[in-house]
């Protein structure tokens, strides 16, 4: 079943669980690129899922 709201502050263990998922997924298929200062790219852990776990 879809979570329809995430708590503020508190998670539940299921929103938990699907905040790590989707933390797996950003990180394999949507990953942030950073550029050496060679301009060599590399990838790093994806920031955007992060903004909801604390």
């Amino acid at each position: 079943m879809p979570i329809e709201r995430f708590q503020i502050d508190n998670y539940s263990k299921e929103e938990n669980n699907l905040l790590e998922y989707v933390i797996k997924v950003a990180n394999e298929f949507a990953p942030d690129i950073v550029l050496e200062e060679n301009g060599t790219p590399y990838k790093v852990e994806s920031q955007a899922p992060l903004i909801f776990k604390r």
